[in-house]
C-alpha cells in the first residue's frame, strides 16, 4: 500500500495498527526498485502476525487533545 504521493514527504503513520506486528523489513536504495517507481529512497514493509486461534479483540489509545482510536476485531482462522 502506498503511504504518500510522490509530490510530499508527509507519511501519515498515525493511522497503522502495530498491535500485531510480527515483522519490520526495511529496504533501502535500489533494493527497493520492485516496489515500484515511487520507491526512489526505499521501503518499509509492515508484515502483521498469523493468527493462531480464533479469538475477539478490542484496542483502545488515548492521546492529546481528546483524539483516541478504538478497535474492535476477530482473528478466524480456516485450515
Amino acid at each position: 500500500m502506498r503511504l504518500n504521493p510522490a509530490t510530499t514527504s508527509i507519511a501519515n503513520v498515525q493511522f497503522f495498527d502495530t498491535s500485531d506486528l510480527n515483522q519490520v523489513e526495511i529496504l533501502k536504495g535500489p533494493a527497493s526498485v520492485q516496489y515500484g517507481s515511487d520507491a526512489v529512497g526505499g521501503v518499509v514493509q509492515l508484515i502483521t502476525a498469523k493468527p493462531n486461534k480464533q479469538n475477539f479483540f478490542t484496542t483502545f489509545e488515548g492521546g492529546n487533545n481528546g483524539l483516541y482510536k478504538a478497535i474492535l476485531g476477530a482473528d478466524l482462522i480456516h485450515d
